[in-house]
C-alpha cells in the first residue's frame, strides 16, 4: 500500500481531531490500489501527513478495509498509467494457465513491474480455471467479468441454472466445495464489469462482448446506474442487471459484423477450423475497408477498446476495436496478447 496523501494543514488540526470529514477515492495503479483521503476540518484546522506521519497510516488503517470494498465492487473502474513498466491485454483465456504462462515468459513478464489486463472468460473449458481465479490479484493480473464468470455466480445463487453452466465448461466448480465456491464467487462479484486504462494520453478500455451504439460513455453510464445495487448484492437475475450485462457480456453486434459486414461470410454456423480457412481466404478485406464499414467500429468517447468472447483466428483491430479471443487449445493457436504500454 501506499503512503497516504493528505491535504496539506496546520499541525493545530490536531486539537480538533474529532470534528472531521472523510471523503475518500480508491485508484489503482501498478503497485495496488491507492487510498487518498481528504480530512476537511476547519480550514486552518487541518492535518500535515508529514508532519504527522503515525496519524496518517492510523487513518489508513482504520478505513483502508471498508474503501477497498467499495471500491471492488464498483462495476466500472478507471486505472492509472503504469509508471513501472509494460501493460498487457490478453484475450479469453478460458482455463488454459500453463498456456498463458508459457506466452508471458516468452515476453519477458515481470509481475513487479508489469501488468496484464484480461478481458473476462479466464474460466471453464480449459483444465486449470481455479488456478487463474486465484491468479487475479487486480494489480498485476487485473481482470473483468465475462459471460462466464457471470455463469459461475448465476449458478451459484441459483441452482436453477447450475446446467447451463456445466454445459459451458464450468462442472469443475462444482465439484468444488461449497464452501471453496463461495469463496470464488465472493471473489469474482469484486471484478469490474469493465474498466478503462490510461496509456500515455490515451484512455483505453475493456469489455468482454460489445459496446452498444459503440459509445463507451453509454457503457460507463449504464454500469453507474446499477453499481449501487450490485455493491448491495443484488443477483444477477435482476433485471436492472440482465439489461446491462446481455449487451456487455454477451451480445456479439461489433464481431457478427466483422464477419457479416467487413469478411462477407454470411451468418450460417461454421466450427473453429472453417472459421480460420474462411478468415485466411477473406483477411485482405481488413487491410483497407470501405469508411462506412468501418464507421461502427469507432467506439466514441475512448481511444480504442479490446474485447473478447467470440472466436477469431488470429487479433483483428478494425476502426479502434481490437478483438482478441483467438484460443480454443488447438496445437497451433496461440492466446492473443497485445502490449498496449506507450512505450
Amino acid at each position: 500500500m501506499s503512503p497516504v496523501s493528505l491535504q496539506k494543514p496546520r499541525i493545530a488540526g490536531l486539537l480538533y481531531f474529532w470534528t472531521f470529514r472523510i471523503f475518500s477515492v480508491a485508484r489503482h495503479q501498478q503497485s495496488g490500489v491507492h487510498i487518498y483521503l481528504n480530512i476537511f476540518l476547519p480550514r486552518w484546522h487541518q492535518i500535515d501527513s508529514r508532519r504527522c506521519p503515525g496519524l496518517a497510516i492510523w487513518f489508513a488503517t482504520l478505513v483502508q478495509s471498508s474503501i477497498l470494498r467499495m471500491a471492488g465492487m464498483s462495476t466500472y473502474w478507471s486505472v492509472e498509467c503504469n509508471s513501472r513498466g509494460r501493460d498487457f491485454v490478453v484475450g479469453d483465456v478460458h482455463g488454459h494457465k500453463a498456456q498463458l504462462q508459457a506466452q508471458l515468459d516468452a515476453l519477458e513478464f515481470h509481475p513487479g513491474a508489469d501488468r496484464l489486463f484480461f478481458v473476462g472468460d479466464i474460466v471453464d473449458r480449459g483444465p486449470d480455471s481455479a488456478g487463474l481465479v486465484e491468479m487475479i490479484d487486480q494489480r498485476t493480473y487485473i481482470s473483468i467479468l465475462g459471460n462466464h464468470e457471470a455463469m459461475l455466480i448465476a449458478g451459484f445463487e441459483d441452482p436453477g441454472l447450475v446446467e447451463l453452466h456445466q454445459a459451458n465448461g464450468g462442472a469443475w466448480f462444482y465439484a468444488l466445495p461449497r464452501s471453496r465456491q463461495r469463496a470464488i464467487v465472493e471473489q469474482v462479484r469484486e471484478w469490474p464489469w469493465a474498466l478503462d486504462v490510461r496509456v500515455g494520453q490515451l484512455r483505453v478500455g475493456l469489455v468482454h462482448a460489445d459496446v452498444p451504439n459503440s459509445n463507451w460513455t453509454l457503457v460507463k453510464r449504464l454500469l453507474g446506474e446499477i453499481s449501487p445495487a450490485w455493491s448491495a448484492g443484488a443477483s444477477l437475475s435482476d433485471e436492472r442487471l440482465a439489461l446491462v450485462a446481455q449487451p456487455l457480456m454477451w451480445q456479439r453486434t461489433l464481431v457478427t459484423r466483422l464477419y457479416q459486414k467487413v469478411l462477407e461470410l454470411g451468418s450460417g454456423n461454421r466450427t473453429a477450423s472453417e472459421d480460420k480457412r474462411a478468415f485466411e481466404d477473406r483477411k485482405s478485406r481488413l487491410l483497407a475497408p470501405e469508411p462506412a464499414l468501418i464507421r461502427p467500429f469507432q467506439i466514441r468517447g475512448i481511444d480504442a477498446v479490446y474485447m473478447g468472447h467470440t472466436f477469431v483466428p488470429t487479433a483483428v483491430n478494425l476502426g479502434n476495436c481490437y478483438f482478441l479471443d483467438s484460443y480454443r487449445g488447438g496445437a497451433d493457436e496461440e492466446l492473443s496478447i497485445q502490449c498496449i504500454s506507450a512505450h
